[in-house]
């Protein structure tokens, strides 16, 4: 049916049946919840498209009309819209993505934007094409709730509690790899990064960053902090070196072919501070701390440039190109690294509740924020 909207408004544009096909894009997900628990066709177009039925009563109103007189008519119980209920054609939701059968855990997507990838309580991996809105594969190679993703060209890696880490590409579905690994020590955070261009796989759990190497699915390193203080963020993959933030307050930087500290910032007085996010910039590595410290780094030679404070603890952050995010509760904070400096360019608050994720998109001109509110929002930045 979508096809043929498309082309019948190739030959002949019209807004009224792009405002139908629209809507009957949004109402696809529900129609075809796997559920079985799905909405009838005529409550979900005037639901979606009550809105425009004064705009366009030949066509739209006519039509909402019709599914009204439809569904009374109807002998089994039905929902039937009294206005406009749904969201819109032309709002801000493009679509919705269905298909889990247990909660969702992680999400990410490929360097290229043409797939997202979903990770679910039960161990299933769901990947879709962004642009077609479809499924291109659905993959069982885990048994227990994924952890986390990462990505690298056309290959996906991802961690569970089933103790597995695996490799497949996502392109065709294939699993490249499967390999053990202990998560019993995961302490909430594990974290993944695969080598561009090598073949190693690195997984940070617990107190250690293991180095797998993927076509044979052998552990080439362990590398574990003196004090085997736990990680406290994601490990950052630069320049064939491995850095990592510790519990104790530490950031190592770790040599991936020699297995060897190559620089090492020393515990701070405080402890209770470590690091949270470390994000490369330019040429410089920024680490912010739970507590609102950031340091700015030489990423190659480890010597401090700058430090400054957010002025608060961090919830959540996010960075791109040289923009660094943080959140405080409701406020966003967004910086801009200037000449080795962190630089505050603005601060936003929009949010009616806590702000639970920052991310930018790849270029770095776009922030989401998403809030315990129930909303999110797209900030234009620059």
């Amino acid at each position: 049916m979508l096809a043929d909207y498309d082309m019948i408004l190739s030959n002949k544009p019209s807004v009224e049946v792009t405002l139908i096909r629209d809507a009957l894009k949004l109402a696809k997900p529900t129609l075809e919840f796997p559920g079985k628990v799905t909405n009838h066709v005529c409550s979900e177009m005037i639901g979606r498209l009550s809105y425009f039925k004064n705009d366009f009563p030949n066509l739209i109103g006519k039509l909402v009309t019709e599914c009204k007189a439809l569904l009374l008519r109807n002998n089994t119980i039905s929902l039937i819209p009294m206005s406009g209920c749904f969201p819109p054609p032309g709002g801000p939701l493009r679509t919705t993505l269905t298909g889990m059968s247990k909660p969702v855990t992680c999400m990410a997507g490929s360097h290229d934007s043409r797939a997202l990838f979903v990770g679910s309580r039960d161990g299933t991996i769901m990947i879709w094409e962004v642009g077609l809105d479809e499924v291109l594969h659905t993959i069982h190679v885990h048994s227990d709730a994924i952890l986390c993703f990462t990505t690298c060209g056309l290959k996906l890696a991802s961690s569970s509690t089933d103790n597995t880490l695996s490799v497949i590409n996502w392109d065709t579905g294939s699993i490249v790899a499967s390999i053990k690994e202990d998560h019993s020590e995961h302490n909430g955070l594990s974290s993944l990064a695969l080598s561009e261009g090598e073949d190693h796989l690195i997984s940070a759990c617990g107190n250690q960053i293991n180095i797998w190497n993927i076509s044979s699915s052998t552990l080439q390193l362990t590398l574990r902090e003196t004090n085997s203080s736990y990680i406290s963020c994601d490990v950052l993959l630069n320049a064939g070196n491995v850095i990592a933030g510790y519990k104790n307050g530490s950031v190592l930087w770790w040599s991936l072919e020699k297995g060897e500290i190559m620089h090492e910032v020393a515990t701070p007085e405080d402890t209770t501070d470590s690091p949270v996010a470390l994000y490369a910039c330019s040429d410089a590595l920024v680490s912010l701390s739970g507590k609102g410290n950031v340091n700015v780094y030489n990423v190659q030679t480890a010597v401090v440039l700058s430090s400054c404070s957010v002025g608060c603890q961090v919830d959540c952050s996010a960075a791109a190109g040289n923009f660094v995010a943080f959140s405080c509760g409701k406020d966003i904070q967004v910086w801009k690294l200037v000449d080795a400096t962190l630089k505050r360019i603005s601060a936003v608050n929009q949010h009616r509740d806590r702000i639970s994720s920052l991310k930018f998109n790849q270029s770095g001109n776009l922030l989401l924020s998403g809030s315990e509110d129930q909303t999110m929002l797209c900030w234009l930045v620059g």
